[in-house]
């Protein structure tokens, strides 16, 4: 019933479970659907989750994991492209959320790395130099 996994991210579409109709033996229930329209994860609080329908509207309470399941839309719908660029803008955020706590680590890093990539630079135009002096001498 559940969705297998025990961690949901931000942004995820998951669907809920409709456990009231677990014990209704009314006709009219039988062909209703147990699980609902996707909506998208916003929070995750211990085991449970604060969820908002793909319009940005709150739902009210929290949704336990055990009552959720992921949502997979088809590729090529506009909820997968939508989807997709969703979560693309969530990795950003958390790349430049990384580098602003990691703060003078990174940009001592990204400095080194530049020096680091400015002498081989420098080595490889040096070495050019040298061939070029050795091709007009043997001229």
């Amino acid at each position: 019933m559940a969705s297998g996994r025990s961690c949901l991210w931000k942004g995820e579409l998951v669907q809920v479970y409709c456990s009231d109709l677990d014990y209704t033996f009314k006709m009219e229930h039988k062909l209703l659907p147990k699980w609902s329209q996707p909506h998208q994860v916003t929070e995750k609080l211990r085991n449970s989750y604060k969820l908002e329908m793909l319009t940005g509207l709150a739902l009210p309470g929290l949704y336990h994991t055990r009552r959720l399941r992921t949502f997979i839309p088809h590729e090529g719908t506009q909820l997968h492209a939508s989807q997709q660029d969703y979560i693309c803008r969530l990795h950003q955020q958390q790349d430049t959320n990384i580098h602003k706590t990691d703060g003078s680590e990174s940009m001592e890093a990204e400095t080194q790395e530049e020096r680091g990539a400015q002498s081989a630079d420098m080595a490889t135009v040096q070495v050019d130099e040298e061939a070029v002096e050795s091709d007009d001498e043997e001229c």
